[in-house]
């Protein structure tokens, strides 16, 4: 499975630096294969990946090697590749200057035939010896005996071989599409690459369905270039979807029930079911808030001055909203409506505000946990409240208990 998702990223490298009138295809004329706009191959790749740490691809007795060269032979001789094309062994691993591939491209082709059949001689000798089976052996020696058959072809592909080492197509992809500034997060470039993933294997899947090549001109990939980067859940995923936290993050939420921020709300004069909906609403979003921001600080997209900064802003706007809200002095104003501006403040911080991050990021619904959750946490110090009066309330509270 790693192999085909080493083709599929492989094919993201090449479509950004794709000409206008160009487009790619995969497992049609190879792994992945570049044309013009006649369909004239440029450049065709054979994609071999190791998952082992110690791995190595199109070693000189492997039956990836051999097979290339007869796959890259034969449609030469059919025509479907010509003197013109790149011929590219691309991998995951490095191929070690040793090899027969990087002796292709450092020696003359005399010298090179000369290796060729030494290693068929060699491998000739170990199949005169094998005391049983031997069918491996036996098909690579058949592969040898049709590469030196077909000398003059395979001429051209050694004149146009390019080795290439890629263990990281994703980066190169997002280098080539300007996705790897310092203000990119993690997260934002991970959205961003699942996304154009996500897209070459489901277009892939329905061409096949229907019978057709896997084809994605740079038309196409401009197209959904634009879609994507347009996207504001894909742009502002700075922070984890609230669907993608597991339930176990909240098995510890009745260790909160006689916290600050959940007392704040509890003294409420509120209807029970709004309360308590309230209450729940708060301390998942409060224990998510906590678990993300620690989350971001440790993968470095982020530090904690960013989120000092932002608690700053939430608490501009929560004092603009106190000023707006209550407009009169404190003993103009009887109990009730003393609450019922308390249950109003509190219902437009976390419903109607809408702040954004670092001054270019916006949270979505399904991210608005972060800024709810840093409301909660000042109301828990505490340095706002939701009562007009929640510094008597709670701040001397505190102090005369020692807090």
């Amino acid at each position: 499975m790693s192999g085909y998702i080493f083709q599929i990223e492989k094919a993201l490298t090449i479509l950004p630096d794709l000409a206008p009138d160009e487009y790619i295809s995969i497992e049609q004329v190879d792994d992945v294969a570049k044309h013009d706009s006649d369909g004239t191959v440029l450049l065709t790749i054979q994609a071999k990946h190791s998952i082992s740490k110690s791995g190595t691809t199109f070693q000189d007795t492997s039956l990836s090697l051999w097979r290339t060269l007869e796959i890259w032979i034969a449609k030469l001789r059919d025509g479907i590749l010509n003197s013109n094309t790149t011929f590219c062994c691309s991998s995951n691993k490095e191929i070690p200057t040793t090899s027969l591939l990087n002796i292709f491209l450092s020696k003359p082709l005399d010298e090179v035939i000369d290796t060729i059949e030494l290693l068929l001689k060699k491998e000739q000798k170990k199949l005169a010896s094998a005391k049983r089976g031997g069918n491996h052996l036996k098909r690579i020696i058949e592969l040898i005996e049709y590469t030196l058959a077909n000398k003059a072809l395979l001429k051209i592909i050694i004149k146009n071989l390019k080795i290439e080492t890629d263990n990281s197509p994703k980066e190169d992809f997002l280098n080539k599409i300007h996705l790897n500034g310092r203000q990119i997060s993690q997260r934002q470039k991970d959205s961003c690459y699942e996304a154009f993933v996500g897209w070459i294997v489901n277009g892939c899947k329905a061409k096949w369905k229907n019978s057709e090549d896997a084809k994605f001109t740079k038309q196409d990939f401009d197209t959904k270039y634009q879609l994507i980067m347009s996207n504001t859940s894909i742009i502002n995923a700075i922070f984890r979807d609230k669907k993608e936290f597991s339930s176990f993050d909240i098995g510890f939420s009745d260790n909160y029930k006689g916290a600050l921020f959940v007392t704040q709300i509890q003294d409420l004069v509120w209807n029970k079911q709004a309360k308590e909906r309230a209450i729940s609403d708060a301390v998942i979003d409060y224990i998510y808030s906590e678990i993300e921001l620690k989350n971001i600080v440790d993968i470095g997209d982020y530090t904690e001055e960013d989120f000092i900064d932002f608690t700053e802003s939430c608490k501009k706007i929560w004092q603009d909203s106190v000023d707006s809200l209550i407009v009169r002095d404190l003993d103009d104003y009887t109990e009730d409506e003393k609450n019922t501006l308390a249950v109003t403040l509190f219902n437009k911080i976390m419903k109607e505000i809408k702040l954004t991050f670092d001054k270019n990021f916006s949270f979505t619904e399904s991210t608005k946990y972060i800024q709810n959750g840093t409301f909660l946490k000042l109301s828990d110090e505490p340095k706002i409240g939701w009562h007009p009066e929640w510094e008597t309330k709670y701040i001397e509270r505190n102090i005369s208990y020692g807090i």
